[in-house]
């Protein structure tokens, strides 16, 4: 469980860090498709079906695991009297 959660926390900082590369790559490539592609048309609704579905996916993985390393936290932050 703690491996899983290292690797997700790395992910999602990955993705915060660079998070403007990979929205200008997205949008390139988006772009690039609706010019250069005569295919593009017939696939642009499932694709973007399922990239929004696996970015929604991807949020609530996150937040799940913020909710889970903080529930691990919390009982070394409280103080023992």
């Amino acid at each position: 469980m703690a491996s899983t959660a290292i690797t997700s926390v790395n992910v999602a900082y990955f993705v915060t860090q660079h998070f403007v590369v990979i929205a200008v790559t997205v949008i390139a490539a988006v772009v690039l498709l609706e010019w250069r592609s005569s295919q593009w048309p017939r696939y642009r609704k499932a694709t973007v079906g399922v990239a929004a579905f696996l970015t929604n996916t991807a949020i609530l993985i996150f937040i799940t695991l913020m909710f889970m390393t903080a529930l691990m936290a919390a009982p070394a932050l409280v103080q023992m009297k």
